[in-house]
């Protein structure tokens, strides 16, 4: 992660310092066992969102054949749609500056993050 300091400026009652203008990608979480770590889960991410993918459509074959009496293994089909569910869920490429900087104002008047 890089961090960029732009400018340092005096005490403004104006506005809210410091305050965060620009970022990209979500940080990683907290308990992710650090940035290798997150960084593995990425690579992994990209391949397990297709696999989720094409066992749903495994799934789905036959009745996309127009076989309409195919059985379906209820819980096999639970735990695909679980999984794309959570592969949907875990949005990598996401930045949420103002979550970032409704966290910073709580750092600046002493209540920790949120």
């Amino acid at each position: 992660m890089d961090i960029r300091l732009e400018e340092t400026l005096g005490a403004d009652a104006q506005g809210a310092h410091p305050r965060c203008t620009a970022g990209r990608r979500a940080t990683p979480p907290e308990d992710c066992g650090g940035s290798e770590a997150y960084l593995a889960r990425l690579d992994r991410h990209e391949i397990e969102r297709w696999d989720d993918l094409m066992r749903l459509v495994e799934i789905a074959e036959p009745f996309l054949g127009g076989d309409d009496r195919a059985d379906v293994d209820d819980a096999r089909l639970r735990d695909a749609l679980d999984a794309v569910e959570a592969c949907a869920r875990f949005r990598p490429e996401h930045f949420d500056r103002r979550a970032v900087n409704l966290a910073l104002r709580g750092l600046a008047v002493g209540e920790g993050a949120p």
